[in-house]
């Protein structure tokens, strides 16, 4: 706990929602890059309007569209954020604009403008949910990292469930992800009436108990189906018990669609995690083989150095695994090429380095180990 701790130390201020550089606007910043992120979320609204959403709980989802500006000449794989307010455009991400839709029908009808706006084979949407330890300004601006850095071709949607950003909450965390299950589930409806062609997902951490629980309740109920335009999955370093996941797993058709899990033996959240759960290892920190056994792909990112010093946010943080990501979910689901018919653009120039080994095929699924 000493060790997340100390992590999370010194952190930026968080109410930063809406408020820009004062003596420069990010809009008059050359290089800058204005990104819209559309939000569903499971949390309380706050009383403070440049926090806008708190870390408690609300029964309710509510919607909202932010504009984030990604500064030029940043580091890819960071999310740079000012230490003290008002920030400067110019080394910090800026959340320039909020806008809170008094309606699902409101949220559905500007996410169809933007779609709109946008040539069909671009019209995905990433549903991206964070991990433990997260507050709603944290999760914000590393949604916009990732999308931008990973050059994903699509919109980004963030489902922000009511985790306190604190490390001693890591109980309080759990049960708020596993509350959200029906509001994650409405979010999903929501989409399905949105002109997206295909929603990619993205989990991190704990935020994959909350989505791989949500796909097991709807194979439950018969409403899973890749019918309803699910399209590539990835899950980041999830904090799931293995024994959990597996029967999780077992009401989901295998394979349809693919479900990639990105694991790490030296991610050392995970081990922490593990500790203090009996000693049961996490999904995320599994012999890949196992996971493969399971019916899913599993990726190992165990020898790539880059990224948190935990190795627990590599999938955002390791610039070549940040592309990689970007490739797989705007590319139908193809771990190993682009796709001529629909390049990615806005890839930043880092020399793309990282080789995958030749797939092994164990049981349902392949192991692909990445070698950086």
């Amino acid at each position: 706990m000493l060790l997340l701790g100390l992590a999370a130390c010194g952190g930026p201020p968080a109410a930063i929602i809406g408020v820009d550089g004062v003596s420069t606007r990010a809009v008059d910043v050359p290089g800058t890059h204005l990104l819209p992120i559309y939000v569903a979320t499971s949390r309380a609204a706050s009383d403070n309007p440049h926090l806008l959403f708190s870390g408690e709980r609300s029964d309710d989802v509510s919607y909202a569209r932010l504009v984030v500006s990604v500064p030029p000449d940043r580091p890819v794989g960071e999310v740079t954020r000012a230490s003290t307010l008002p920030p400067d455009p110019r080394r910090h991400f800026v959340v320039v604009a909020a806008q809170v839709f008094g309606s699902e029908a409101d949220f559905v009808s500007s996410l169809n403008r933007d779609l709109m706006e946008r040539p069909a084979p671009r019209r995905h949407v990433l549903l991206f949910v964070h991990g433990f330890n997260t507050d709603f300004p944290s999760a914000v601006t590393r949604t916009a990292q990732f999308a931008y850095d990973s050059g994903y071709p699509g919109i980004p949607l963030l489902f922000s469930w009511p985790s306190r950003g604190r490390t001693i909450d890591y109980v309080y965390d759990m049960n708020s992800a596993l509350q959200s299950r029906d509001s994650l589930l409405a979010t999903a409806d929501a989409l399905k009436e949105s002109k997206a062609v295909a929603v990619d997902i993205l989990a991190h951490s704990m935020g994959n108990l909350l989505v791989v629980e949500s796909m097991r309740q709807m194979a439950l109920l018969g409403r899973f189906a890749t019918a309803d335009r699910i399209g590539s999955i990835m899950l980041a370093a999830p904090d799931i018990d293995i024994d959990l996941f597996r029967k999780q797993l077992a009401p989901l058709p295998v394979g349809d669609p693919p479900i990639f899990v990105m694991t790490s033996a030296n991610d050392r959240a995970l081990a922490l995690s593990r500790s203090i759960a009996g000693g049961v290892s996490r999904a995320g920190n599994t012999d890949p083989e196992k996971l493969a056994e399971l019916g899913v792909n599993a990726v190992d990112v165990t020898r790539v150095t880059q990224g948190d010093r935990l190795q627990h946010s590599t999938f955002a943080q390791a610039p070549e695994v940040v592309q990689l990501i970007g490739r797989y979910l705007g590319n139908d689901g193809n771990l190993a090429e682009d796709n001529d018919d629909n390049p990615i653009e806005g890839v930043r120039n880092v020399l793309f380095e990282v080789t995958l080994l030749p797939a092994r095929i164990v049981g349902g699924g392949r192991v692909v180990v990445v070698n950086e």
